[in-house]
């Protein structure tokens, strides 16, 4: 269902001749949808992609992909076939997440042991989750279900909390060569949603507190979130001991607080996450601009138009992985607009404004269809790295004015899973979470909206140890590396 509430001053109808797109009109979002996906899936995953891994052919052969901008493009598919009802990339999409399991069933394949950070491990674990809400037919007999593949995940990066370092919180790495003594934003914010989420679909309770141990900590001890609820890049340890915060913000960061709030209020109903969901959603407003000439204007603020403040210009700094920022921050917005429904209002407003706008810079390349991340211009706006991460943001910014009441995600006492998985451990002390069950529905047979029984029987080899963290590239620690030295001269 399209959101109902209408704005005045919405931009409706973007007339472009790759993507026409009317905002107030299903058929025309699906219809922009399913044009940025064909082309989306041709380019970045051709037939000889490595299982699971998006292909960038703008960057070196040496580093083709990301893991997490591989998650997220699932992540999207899946997201395209819940609001459009399109399921014909569904078995791209089961097969792809799959391929990523590992040898452990743990995502931390061996063939990628130096790139893998709990950011990363935290990305599969979302997309499987996902599509255990969104009751993605389980895999065949002999394969992971979706909700153990998530429950592993979060299991291992729980048993990395360690109290006697900044008193606790979810490290970038396990290892301090890469990046194991950073408590980067990543981390923090994908552990909060897995936790608010995972709790949320299985009604256990020790998920929920372990949501709130997060976000205590990132409120407190951490410094990562502030008293007028801006959320900080990250806290670096000298000697055992905590620094000053790195302050500098993300769409997506602000986005996944929002998000991971809104689910745990939606699960308890209480009124400390409300007014957690109320104090992001104010913050949130300072990432959205007026429709400018220029690109990311800091005289347009205040608008309603999407836009990622460290990419202000072109010729600052922009990393391949803040290009795809803006799809997590569509996502999940959206999301929490469906699980705290008193902020629908006002996310309505900056997806429906923000899409009219993205459709109209889907102009570029060869194709013509093309899209750019600078939305606040209406127009395409090329440099050398346009490419995945821009049609993804494009992408959910669209299908995302889909959402609403009607695309409630599945929960066990929605009829997606057994009961017994509500087993927990005592929620008075938050622990692992235990239990049993499987996530989604289906018996892995076919694509769509299915609604039969899964296999409820728990995977019984658990990963090993070395998940808690992983290694890190080259790429984030030069980005971490570039944060820390640019707040020297602020």
């Amino acid at each position: 269902m399209v959101l109902s509430v209408f704005f005045a001053g919405i931009l409706a109808v973007a007339n472009v001749a790759a993507i026409e797109l009317d905002v107030r009109n299903t058929e025309s979002i699906k219809s922009a949808a399913k044009t940025i996906v064909q082309d989306m899936v041709k380019t970045y995953y051709p037939e000889d992609a490595t299982v699971g891994l998006v292909k960038h052919p703008l960057y070196d052969d040496e580093d083709p992909f990301d893991l997490r901008e591989s998650a997220m493009f699932w992540d999207s598919l899946l997201n395209y076939w819940f609001l459009t009802g399109d399921d014909q990339y569904n078995d791209k999409v089961t097969k792809g997440i799959l391929g990523r399991v590992g040898e452990d069933r743990d995502f931390f394949p061996r063939d990628l042991w130096d790139r893998t950070n709990n950011d990363d491990l935290a990305a599969w674990g979302l997309v499987s989750l996902a599509a255990a809400e969104r009751q993605l037919p389980n895999p065949p007999a002999g394969q992971p279900k979706w909700l153990d593949l998530a429950r592993t995940v979060f299991e291992n990066q729980a048993a990395g909390w360690d109290t006697n370092e900044c008193d606790g919180g979810i490290r970038g790495s396990k290892y301090a060569a890469f990046g194991g003594y950073y408590y980067n934003k990543f981390a923090g914010s994908w552990f909060l949603l897995l936790a608010a989420r995972l709790g949320a679909y299985t009604g256990n309770q020790t998920y929920l507190d372990w949501a709130e141990k997060q976000y205590s900590w990132a409120a407190g001890s951490g410094g990562l979130v502030t008293a007028d609820f801006a959320v900080n890049y990250g806290v670096s340890l000298t000697g055992g001991n905590c620094n000053p915060p790195v302050k500098f913000e993300h769409t997506y960061n602000q986005a996944a607080y929002l998000y991971g709030n809104a689910v745990a209020y939606n699960a308890t109903s209480s009124d400390v996450w409300r007014q957690r969901v109320e104090g992001h959603l104010k913050h949130f407003a300072n990432f959205f601009v007026h429709k400018s000439d220029k690109v990311n204007a800091t005289d347009s603020a205040g608008g309603k138009i999407l836009t990622e403040q460290t990419c202000a210009q072109i010729t600052t700094y922009c990393s391949r992985e803040e290009r795809y920022f803006k799809s997590l921050t569509a996502r999940w917005m959206s999301q929490a607009a469906v699980a705290a429904p008193f902020i629908s209002e006002t996310i309505s407003s900056y997806l429906q404004e923000s899409a009219a706008l993205a459709a109209e810079t889907c102009t570029g390349k060869e194709a013509g269809k093309m899209c750019s991340m600078w939305w606040e211009t209406g127009k395409y706006v090329s440099d050398a790295t346009t490419g995945l991460a821009e049609e993804i943001s494009a992408l959910e910014i669209i299908q995302q004015t889909l959402n609403g009441p009607d695309f409630k995600l599945a929960t066990v006492d929605s009829g997606a899973s057994s009961p017994n998985i509500k087993d927990s451990s005592d929620p008075s002390s938050p622990g692992t979470p235990s239990g049993t069950g499987d996530g989604g529905s289906g018996d892995g047979s076919g694509s769509g909206n299915g609604s039969g029984n899964g296999d409820n029987t728990s995977e019984s080899d658990k990963p090993k140890d070395n998940a808690a963290g992983g290694l890190g590239s080259s790429k984030w620690t030069g980005m971490m590396a570039f944060v820390i030295i640019s707040q020297l001269f602020m």
